[in-house]
């Protein structure tokens, strides 16, 4: 069962918010793009912003374990 809701999350995460280049400062950037801005993965700061703002969407939409949304949003985000 821990697969499918793996699979289901990881599906919905790639569909509704992938990962995109974004321009800045002459620059390509990889950022992901939501309702209320821009969030750069490379910045600490808005990827915290970020990882809170995915958990309480996933929170919302699944009600799926906290810990198993953590680890696959980890995954999705490519933090060690």
């Amino acid at each position: 069962m821990v697969n499918f809701e793996r699979y289901l999350i990881t599906k919905f995460l790639e569909r509704n918010y992938p990962v995109s280049r974004v321009k800045e400062n002459m620059r390509f950037k990889r950022a992901i793009i939501l309702d209320d801005g821009v969030y750069f993965l490379n910045d600490k700061n808005n990827l915290n912003s970020l990882i809170y703002r995915f958990e309480q969407i996933l929170k919302i939409v699944f009600c799926f374990d906290e810990n198993l949304s953590r680890t696959i949003l980890k995954e999705f985000l490519n933090i060690t």
